[in-house]
């Protein structure tokens, strides 16, 4: 991705309609959006992200950048601009982050991009099975056998954890209820025109799609709100 300068961040933070070559940007909205439909990739969410802040699209823009940012969680200028857009409808950056203890707990998991902790995973499992199968081999030389046996197994354990978390990382990163206002509108007690209790949703509010019922989705707001809504009002972050 081509590194953007941080003056840029700066600009968001401050409310700033960010210049069009802000980024080194060839390709409007038009294109960008036809490209995303062929292939997942971060830096053409992120600059979708960034054309739709520049025309204060606010729902279009936290539903590219969180696109970009589930597939590169590491990159922080994406997180920056991410946290900037949900900051502008009034979403502090505490609600995403994680407790300590949870981030000590989630590290061994989370240091590796999701690719190379799969590759870590099948190395170590794959050394640990024939260091294994070579420690049995070798049953004359007890000792020797017995390290080669704990040692194997251990790499076993050690892989097969890593292969175990990429697993959940990428339920977690492509999970299909994960959800984005697109549009402000409101959430009711039930899934019709006639509703009375109605909460307003700003435009780029996130949420849980829970259920689906003739053209209304139920939802769960990142900031506690629940309730039925018009499916023409979400996006699912992945389709």
């Amino acid at each position: 991705m081509i590194r953007r300068r941080f003056a840029v961040l700066i600009m968001l933070l401050a409310g700033t309609v960010i210049p069009h070559d802000a980024f080194g940007l060839t390709n409007g909205i038009a294109e960008l959006e036809e490209t995303a439909l062929t292939i997942k990739n971060e830096a053409v969410y992120f600059n979708l992200g960034i054309e739709y802040l520049n025309r204060n699209d606010i729902g279009p823009a936290v539903l590219n950048l969180k696109r970009a940012h589930l597939l590169n969680p590491y990159d922080s200028e994406i997180a920056s601009a991410l946290s900037a857009a949900r900051e502008s409808i009034g979403i502090p950056a505490y609600f995403f982050e994680a407790s300590p203890l949870e981030r000590v707990i989630q590290f061994p998991l989370t240091v590796f991009a999701l690719p190379a902790m799969a590759a870590i995973g099948i190395v170590l499992f794959a050394a640990g099975s024939a260091g294994l199968s070579l420690g049995l081999a070798r049953i004359v030389e007890m000792l020797r056998a017995r390290v080669w046996r704990i040692v194997s197994i251990v790499l076993m354990a050690l892989g097969a954890v890593y292969l175990a978390g990429a697993y959940v990382r990428y339920g977690a990163m492509f999970d299909p209820a994960m959800g984005v206002a697109v549009y402000s509108g409101t959430v009711a007690d039930r899934p019709d025109a006639t509703a009375l209790e109605k909460k307003d949703i700003a435009a780029g509010i996130e949420c849980r799609i829970e259920n689906e019922i003739d053209g209304y989705y139920f939802i769960t707001t990142i900031d506690g709100k629940e309730g039925w809504t018009a499916l023409t009002n979400i996006a699912r972050v992945w389709k």
